[in-house]
């Protein structure tokens, strides 16, 4: 196989490419960067996961606000 794109398990690009031959790859990558951040914040914090995973998102929208107001 060649070269990765650039692209491989970046959270912030959706994959629109059907025939990536690394599509299965990347999508493996990404799912275990979310749960590592999710099981890394379970750990500092107690809560049901629900909650954790709530809380999350509002700081990664936090996080782009931020990014974007800049």
């Amino acid at each position: 196989m060649g070269k990765k794109k650039w692209c491989f398990g970046r959270e912030d690009v959706i994959c629109m490419t059907k025939d990536c031959p690394y599509m299965s790859d990347c999508i493996q990558v990404v799912w275990e960067q979310k749960m590592g951040r999710l099981m890394q914040k379970g750990r500092q914090e107690s809560g049901s996961l629900t909650r954790i995973k709530s809380k999350l998102k509002k700081e990664e929208r936090a996080r782009k606000k931020e990014q974007t107001a800049r």
